[in-house]
């Protein structure tokens, strides 16, 4: 009887989640305190609206020969003054902008020899103006007070960083660039870092978080090879996962509070495969082509980058090793096509999807930050002069005409 009221609670929960959500074609349903929030491939806006961005302000000289000329974007943050930072890979800097776009300072290898900045590819600008550089080889995480002086090095001897970003209280919140991969039933295994929280010093605080099982080989995944952090308001924590698409939402306790699913082209069951059973390790390497990063709206909505090199990995794959390694090749579904897929998925704060946009008014436009007052900040390419350019922008959906 017991077992009957419990049934009879979860699917009258169902019902009630899935009442009152209009053109809403997903599932809502509450499990052992956490929120699971399964969309559809439908979204509410469907094809009703789209995203607009109009240029308020362009950062980068066209001119090759100009020092404030950008030859790569890799990330963009402000600072509480509202000034622009921006990682120039390949010039081996930060470019320090203020508010109208006036270049005021620089970060280089030049000036700091002891920290040996390199190739900054992530930088975070704490609550205090503290700024926190990650360098491509994904060692340390540097830091430089606002003036660009160097402070210290937070070393992660441990493993490679992929992803980090830091809280209100210059916490450090860090995913690790590893994958262990063990059967579900082994007492033995490794399972994952997690996402590890230090403090300004590096001293860990915590860890949390759980690997993604598998159901169809019966292992266990660490994802954290694919995952990236966001810090949303009211401190949570926000991790989306690259394979299967998932958004995992903790309180500030770090209790894993809400799950968003979503499907995408290369989920664990994938529609674009036509051979029976995919390799294992063909999974794996399709999973490393898909890149994301989350940023929250100031009205609560979740705008998800998702970049799926899948398609034309496996294009590239079949070319390389053709049947050398599969009785079969990989096969692909002709509505899918070859070419990387990037795209922006929309989310309400509940977590229902609400429409894929593509961002065609910029060529070869991709958003790199979204400040807290909603400026969006794209990264776009000059082929002319071949150069890049940091464009801010101010946002809006409008009904499609």
């Amino acid at each position: 009887m017991r077992f009957i009221n419990k049934l009879l609670g979860c699917a009258m929960s169902l019902l009630l989640a899935c009442a009152g959500n209009g053109d809403w074609h997903g599932i809502r349903e509450t499990r052992n305190g956490i929120e699971f929030v399964q969309n559809s491939e439908k979204g509410i806006w469907q094809n009703s609206r789209e995203l607009k961005l109009t240029s308020t302000l362009k950062i980068g000289a066209t001119d090759p020969t100009d020092p404030t000329c950008l030859k790569s974007v890799y990330d963009v943050d402000t600072d509480p003054a509202e000034n622009i930072y921006i990682c120039d890979y390949l010039a081996h800097k930060i470019q320090i902008f203020d508010h109208n776009g006036k270049w005021i300072n620089q970060i280089t290898h030049k000036e700091n020899p002891q920290n040996h900045l390199k190739s900054p590819s992530q930088i975070e600008i704490g609550p205090d103006g503290t700024i926190y550089v990650l360098e491509r080889r994904e060692t340390q995480i540097s830091l430089f007070d606002a003036t660009g002086k160097y402070l210290k090095s937070i070393s992660l001897d441990d493993g490679r960083l992929f992803g980090f970003k830091v809280d209100s209280k210059n916490h450090l919140f860090i995913s690790k660039l590893q994958l262990n991969v063990h059967e579900a039933d082994s007492t033995n295994g490794k399972t994952a870092f997690m996402i590890s929280e230090l403090n300004h010093n590096g001293k860990l605080l915590n860890r949390f978080s759980k690997p993604y099982l598998i159901k169809e080989h019966k292992l266990l995944v660490n994802p954290f090879a694919n995952s990236e952090i966001a810090i949303l308001s009211g401190h949570n924590i926000l991790e989306t996962l690259h394979h299967p698409y998932i958004l995992r939402i903790y309180d500030r306790s770090r209790k894993l509070k809400k799950v968003i699913l979503k499907r995408t082209l290369n989920d664990v069951e994938p529609a674009l495969i036509g051979m029976p059973g995919l390799p294992f390790e063909v999974y794996l390497l399709l999973c490393r082509q898909m890149q994301c990063q989350t940023f929250e709206l100031p009205d609560g909505k979740l705008l998800v980058d998702f970049i799926d090199r899948g398609p034309a990995f496996i294009k590239e794959f079949n070319e390389q090793y053709q049947n050398q390694l599969f009785k079969h090749p990989l096969n692909l579904n002709e509505s899918v096509g070859t070419n990387a897929q990037h795209c922006y998925d929309l989310f309400d704060k509940s977590g229902r999807f609400l429409q894929t946009f593509s961002i065609d008014s910029f060529s070869g436009a991709v958003i790199k930050f979204v400040d807290a007052n909603g400026n969006v900040y794209l990264r776009t390419y000059d082929d002319a002069n071949h150069c890049y350019q940091v464009h801010r922008c101010k946002y809006k959906f409008k009904k499609r005409s």
